[in-house]
């Protein structure tokens, strides 16, 4: 049994995903990145644009009205 290690043309799919994504058009990336967003979890979308969300006023409380 041959117990070497598998070697792949790029180390994981991050790699993969970032070459190809050079090459996609606009909407091609926006698409992708959508998708990407959508099955990430909350917490993560949150470390990565915190400060934009802050900026946009994401935190801000809204009052509701009845």
């Amino acid at each position: 049994m041959n117990n070497a290690m598998k070697k792949y043309r790029w180390a994981c799919p991050y790699e993969w995903v970032e070459e190809k994504s050079k090459h996609w058009d606009r909407e091609r990336l926006l698409t992708e990145f959508l998708n990407l967003a959508r099955i990430t979890d909350s917490d993560t979308i949150q470390d990565m644009f915190q400060s934009e969300m802050d900026a946009d006023g994401y935190f801000n409380e809204e009052i509701e009205r009845e």
